[in-house]
């Protein structure tokens, strides 16, 4: 399962940041980053993954796979 991130829909209001903080980040411009963009989640990630897409006010955020 991959954590997605769209970057489109976005509006950066910081739940998921402080939901999964080992999954996601901010840059420096103030956009969200994947801390494992493209990697497959560890087991013990996965849950912290389903939080952050769940707190997510635009839906941004999904799992694959």
């Amino acid at each position: 399962m991959k954590l997605v991130l769209n970057r489109e829909t976005c509006d950066r209001h910081g739940q998921c940041v402080g939901c999964a903080p080992s999954l996601l980040a901010w840059n420096p411009d103030g956009s969200l980053r994947l801390l494992k963009e493209g990697q497959e989640l560890a087991k013990e990630e996965v849950e912290e993954a389903q939080d952050a897409c769940a707190l997510c006010p635009t839906q941004s955020l999904s799992i694959e796979g």
